[in-house]
């Protein structure tokens, strides 16, 4: 990569963290529609809550529904790590790449500044109080390229976790069905064993 980026440089990356943050997000909503929402047999009704719900408070309840979810492996340790992650530092992160200003410097180069609670501290008390405004920093595109890889795995993950999970209800789903017949042959045995 080039020492000072071009705007397309930063664009494409930028571009690429967008569309992979987004399937993020949609692998998120899916494992809440396949866990929380899965007892909802209406597919448009599963889709007409979801499109209520915003992002966090997916995250939220996924991290609450996991206390509820009893699977055999650590899939639900597994889980709960990858959404700590996912709604701190790489929320973090992600709102910083997308809110922040990116322009030209001085010197031809591309900054990032920081937008929003950030852009600022108060440093002093009372009449000293001052406000010292953040710097503006370079713009590093492998910085971006390091973040897309990141939240790429992550999703990746988010699918690898669903499937277990699916794998995981079919198997307890017919171990749940054995069960029953199991109880239903003993009961029908005891009573021709009356009869």
């Amino acid at each position: 990569m080039t020492e000072k980026p071009t705007f397309s440089d930063m664009t494409e990356a930028l571009g690429g963290v967008v569309v992979v943050w987004g399937m993020v997000e949609d692998g998120v909503r899916s494992m809440v529609e396949h866990t929380v929402l899965a007892s909802q047999p209406n597919p448009e009704m599963r889709g007409l809550i979801l499109a209520h719900i915003d992002f966090r408070s997916q995250l939220a309840m996924l991290r609450k529904a996991i206390h509820v979810i009893k699977t055999v492996d650590d899939w639900t340790k597994e889980l709960n790590a990858l959404l700590v992650d996912i709604e701190g530092p790489l929320h973090n992160q992600r709102n910083r790449y997308i809110h922040d200003l990116w322009r030209d410097d001085e010197e031809g180069g591309i900054v990032q500044i920081e937008r929003g609670k950030g852009e600022f501290k108060v440093n002093g008390k009372g009449s000293n109080a001052r406000l010292v405004w953040k710097e503006t920093k370079p713009a590093l595109v492998d910085e971006l390229w390091d973040f897309f890889e990141r939240i790429s795995t992550v999703y990746e993950t988010l699918l690898s976790l669903q499937t277990r999970y699916m794998e995981w209800v079919v198997e307890d789903t017919k171990r749940l069905q054995q069960k029953s017949e199991q109880r239903r042959y003993t009961k029908l045995a005891d009573l021709l064993g009356k009869a």
